[in-house]
């Protein structure tokens, strides 16, 4: 089982790239936004995410909305796969 360190740190990276699928995709089709950020959950739910991330946006169409939206989890997806298939040193 991992340390809780490990997790920490791999709960704060995946709620990071979440957030910046979310602005990758909100400043290529140019939706206006805030800045994004993560924080740190006070006290996380038993098998919850110790960590969690915010990005505000401006008025947008829906589909650009739901482009933006979709955008973390793709993100997520990607970057998980990614790690997943990393060789092992």
């Amino acid at each position: 089982m991992p340390a809780a360190r490990r997790i920490d740190a791999r709960d704060r990276r995946l709620v990071a790239v979440h957030q910046a699928g979310h602005v990758v995709i909100a400043e290529r089709i140019g939706v206006p936004r805030g800045d994004a950020y993560i924080r740190r959950v006070p006290d996380p739910e038993p098998g919850g995410l110790s960590w969690c991330g915010f990005t505000p946006y401006g008025c947008v169409d829906a589909e650009a909305l739901r482009m933006v939206a979709v955008a973390g989890c793709i993100a997520e997806a990607v970057w998980t796969r990614a790690a997943d298939s990393a060789p092992r040193l």
